[in-house]
């Protein structure tokens, strides 16, 4: 049976929200107050240069002066609406990329703890691989070669009942190993 194609939807990224937001969170704030420490520097600067022209603008009959003080003001006004803005997109880029990133990790620990719940109640389904994408290969490789190993002896001890069940020809036995193989065939679904 082959499995059909999975597609993710904006409702179920956070699949463990404590750990992505979290994690998203660290990101975004990071980059804030690097961003903040960036704006905060390059506004000094252009403030410094702003103050350096309103000295030479003192003298009210430098028309020049007086001309490159508004404009000065002007550009502090929009070096400051840019580095803003920047900054916003810049954390929601950010916390956008961080639950996606998270989700690949997530995901496949979402996955391996359904299993691990199914195997405690007794079902050996199929494991199908991870999403093309997602992270934990290598861990979730073992897992799911535990389970494939689990499935084998399953399918082992089956055999080992059908021989059982025809050893024990009509009896009470034969129908206790009956019901054995017939658990043992359910977990398999």
């Amino acid at each position: 049976m082959a499995q059909q194609g999975y597609k993710r939807s904006l409702r179920n990224y956070l699949l463990n929200s404590g750990y992505q937001l979290r994690f998203t969170g660290v990101i975004v704030v990071i980059a804030a107050i690097l961003t903040g420490g960036l704006g905060y520097f390059v506004m000094s600067k252009a403030r410094e240069a702003s103050r350096l022209v309103s000295v030479r603008a003192m003298d009210p009959t430098d028309e020049l002066a007086q001309q490159l003080v508004t404009q000065f003001q002007h550009n502090d006004r929009i070096l400051l609406a840019i580095l803003i803005a920047f900054g916003f997109i810049l954390s929601v880029v950010l916390a956008a990329f961080g639950i996606v990133l998270t989700h690949k990790v997530a995901g496949p620990l979402f996955k391996i703890t359904n299993h691990l719940d199914k195997i405690r109640d007794g079902k050996l389904g199929v494991v199908y691989n991870l999403r093309k994408g997602d992270q934990l290969v290598d861990f979730f490789d073992h897992f799911k070669g535990a389970h494939d190993a689990l499935r084998r002896s399953t399918q082992d001890d089956i055999e080992l009942l059908d021989k059982a069940i025809a050893a024990a020809g009509v009896s009470p036995l034969a129908d206790e190993l009956k019901a054995a193989k017939a658990r043992k065939e359910e977990s398999l679904k």
